[in-house]
């Protein structure tokens, strides 16, 4: 069992191990892997001045750019993320997403907490359980690191 996919979705990858099962939208966007895209969900791809859309700050120069939603995300039932928005490694997310979310956040409509490692730890696990995939502790490994990197970034 690898990724499973319901819904609409338009141009856009889906990584390794990722789920949106239920009936949402994913337009023009990139997922990551062990990614899990609850129901009802949507991802933006076109703003409402169907004007170029910004991506961190630079202009893509193009009309129609979904989210960019990193590993580990776990994204809430009926989540609305506006386009050219970036999901962080590890956050989990819930409500309307406007702003970029740093790695290892837990949001409710952009109003965000850290999320401690062990809890994402908890989460992949429970996934991969869920899943009927046995746990690996090379990812748990690479989960330590992204993190580890992500703390050493935000303080410099």
């Amino acid at each position: 069992m690898d990724n499973a996919v319901g819904g609409e979705v338009k141009n856009s990858i889906m990584d390794m191990h990722s789920l949106k099962e239920h009936f949402s939208y994913l337009g023009d966007s990139y997922v990551g892997r062990w990614v899990n895209i609850g129901a009802g969900s949507v991802t933006s791809n076109l703003k409402n001045t169907i004007g170029n859309i910004r991506y961190m700050g630079i202009d893509t120069g193009m009309i129609k750019l979904g989210s960019i939603i990193g590993d580990w995300v776990k994204v809430g039932i009926n989540t609305s993320i506006m386009s050219g928005k970036y999901i962080g490694q590890g956050s989990s997310i819930v409500g309307l997403v406007r702003d970029n979310i740093p790695p290892f956040r837990i949001c409710v409509n952009n109003d965000c907490e850290k999320l401690r490692i062990d809890k994402v730890i908890e989460i992949y696990r429970r996934f991969a359980e869920l899943r009927r995939m046995s746990v690996n502790e090379n990812e748990i490994s690479l989960i330590r690191a992204v993190y580890d990197f992500s703390l050493h970034e935000a303080s410099s």
